[in-house]
């Protein structure tokens, strides 16, 4: 459901996008900073994690992929995302979202013994 508040007096209005996802992976959504219209959704199928555009008519695009993570979370602004990667215990890693790759990564925790649940 996209959600449109604009300043007041104006009213809020929404739109319900209709997208697939994974029936058995991860899935988390961000905004996205090139469009105000659309969202990024992160998802794994158990081998890959793919990053799509979802534009408000449910038409998705994707911007990139990667193997062997799960993703945890990304920002508000859209430009960052946390994943697990790594098996026994998986560590915790931070990267920049940018122009399809990510950049900057950093491992945030080593050896996390929590579990994507616990983030």
């Amino acid at each position: 459901m996209f959600v449109h508040v604009p300043p007041a007096p104006a009213r809020l209005s929404a739109r319900c996008a209709h997208f697939p996802v994974a029936d058995d992976g991860v899935t988390v959504i961000g905004g996205n900073p090139a469009s105000p219209s659309s969202l990024l959704l992160a998802a794994d199928d158990g081998h890959h994690t793919f990053i799509d555009d979802v534009a408000q008519n449910g038409r998705t695009t994707r911007l990139l992929t990667f193997r062997d993570t799960l993703p945890v979370a990304i920002d508000r602004s859209g430009t960052h995302i946390l994943y697990l990667q790594g098996h026994n215990p998986p560590a915790l890693w931070r990267a920049t979202i940018d122009a399809g790759h990510l950049t900057d990564r950093r491992r945030l925790i080593a050896n996390s013994n929590l579990g994507p649940i616990a983030w």
